[in-house]
């Protein structure tokens, strides 16, 4: 089945032209209003809740080739943010993210939303709210579903338990390459940063909200997706060896008309009780890789940093910055560069420069002096990376958080004395550790910042893990 026998051919156009950004705003308040309660869309009352948006952001709507005669008509009739709307909501029922009819008895026209548009708006609000999203307790919801599966006062509602697994599982399968792709993502992005605060900016308000908050951190302690492995794999043994049930589950499936036949009925649920085995039992590889990308992509977030905050910042480095970005401008912007771009020795005049005479060199028959060679660049990058790890290493971090702590078990960072630019470092190097396996502790983030001595710095509550604690 081809995708536009579903929708219609010119349903992606509003998305692609020079308005479109005014076309996700006006698709945002169709959603919003088909969230509410009420069981029907008023046509005049979309239009003015599309007007007030526009009139909140400052969104023009621009005259494009895609307007028909009568847009245009009534744009040079009327040129209010009403009439703005109309002419938005005309160009959706055009294209068939709309449709409306007669409300019965009356004369007043009320919208509806076609089901593949609900599915699209749904697609677009979850892109728009990344910072919302969080991760679903998939592997909870799996095991809970296979219980219900076996529990003889459930047996009438087996099959759809059992379809509540393999969705919950698939689900599953999804997030966990959903995370694994994200910070694979956040590991790339940090090469485009050119500066420390934009590390850490990508890294507190980034990746430390959207991905370890929200999805990494849920995965290993509240739904455990490890912890529910071999129970999960334990009920589908005996499931997949219980005859009866399996029977039961096929006759409801059938009954249901979501199985074509008996036979073919028990050969899709086998197929289904195995898919989920196999996600479970590939877990701990996943798991496994999503760990080491994890710590990967920390210590690459803490190294950049480290980096970052020892460079040179003077006119050599901006210089080098302009010549390596030459090579990627195409022709027009390397002319301008060429043209716009002054270079001369920089020298100065005192009161001595005009008396000053040049030394004169004599020759001699000496042999010349013995030009030293080099250090290949990877020697003076290894003599970098000791000095800066001497200086912000991983036992500095941990000897200061040792300190810090002391003989507590939770410490704020709003408690801790920080007097110089050495300690505000290793304070955000060790917010970075946190999420370390050699770490003492653990670090939660509460949200807001602190302002101390100049400082700007996250507000964050440091816990001693537990096998700290018994040592005490």
């Amino acid at each position: 089945m081809n995708v536009f026998d579903q929708i219609p051919k010119d349903f992606f156009r509003i998305l692609t032209g020079r308005n479109q950004d005014v076309f996700v705003e006006a698709l945002m308040v169709l959603r919003d209003s088909f969230k509410l309660k009420e069981l029907h869309l008023d046509r005049d009352v979309l239009v003015v809740r599309i007007a007030e948006r526009l009139s909140q952001l400052q969104l023009v709507l621009e005259q494009d080739e895609e307007d028909a005669p009568d847009d245009a008509a009534s744009d040079e009739e009327e040129s209010t943010s009403l009439a703005t709307a109309r002419r938005i909501l005309r160009r959706l029922q055009a294209t068939g993210w709309v449709e409306t009819e007669e409300k019965p008895k009356s004369f007043e026209i009320q919208v509806t939303l076609p089901p593949y548009v609900v599915a699209m708006l749904e697609l677009l609000n979850g892109i728009l709210q990344e910072d919302t999203q969080s991760y679903r307790n998939h592997a909870f919801d799996t095991y809970s579903a296979l219980r219900l599966v076996v529990a003889a006062d459930a047996r009438e509602h087996a099959f759809q338990a059992f379809d509540s697994a393999l969705r919950k599982s698939e689900a599953l399968n999804d997030a966990l390459k959903v995370l694994l792709n994200n910070i694979r993502r956040y590991h790339r992005r940090l090469a485009e940063f050119a500066t420390a605060n934009e590390v850490l900016e990508e890294h507190f308000d980034g990746y430390e909200a959207l991905v370890n908050e929200r999805i990494f951190h849920p995965m290993v302690t509240r739904d455990s997706v490890l912890r529910f492995r071999q129970p999960v794999l334990t009920l589908l043994e005996g499931i997949l060896d219980d005859e009866a049930l399996l029977a039961e589950m096929v006759r409801q499936g059938v009954e249901e008309k979501r199985l074509d036949d008996p036979e073919r009925g028990l050969e899709d649920v086998r197929r289904g009780l195995l898919s989920i085995r196999d996600v479970f039992e590939d877990v701990d590889r996943i798991m496994m890789e999503i760990q080491t990308k994890n710590f990967g992509y920390t210590k690459a977030a803490t190294d950049k940093m480290i980096y970052l905050l020892n460079q040179d910042r003077g006119v050599k480095e901006k210089t080098a910055r302009i010549l390596m970005a030459y090579t990627r401008l195409d022709e027009e912007n390397r002319r301008l560069v060429r043209e716009g771009t002054q270079l001369f020795r920089q020298g100065w005049i005192d009161e001595r420069s005009v008396f000053v005479r040049s030394g004169r060199k004599v020759r001699t028959a000496e042999a010349p002096l013995k030009l030293r060679p080099k250090p290949e660049r990877g020697e003076e990058m290894s003599a970098f990376l000791r000095s800066a790890d001497s200086k912000y290493g991983h036992r500095k971090v941990m000897d200061r958080m040792a300190a810090w702590f002391g003989t507590q078990n939770v410490v704020g960072s709003e408690d801790l004395e920080i007097a110089q630019d050495e300690d505000f470092v290793l304070l955000l190097l060790g917010a970075l550790k946190a999420g370390e396996s050699r770490v003492f502790y653990e670090a939660e983030f509460l949200g807001g910042m602190v302002e101390r001595e100049g400082y700007r710095y996250p507000r964050v509550r440091f816990v001693r893990r537990r096998a700290e604690k018994g040592r005490e």
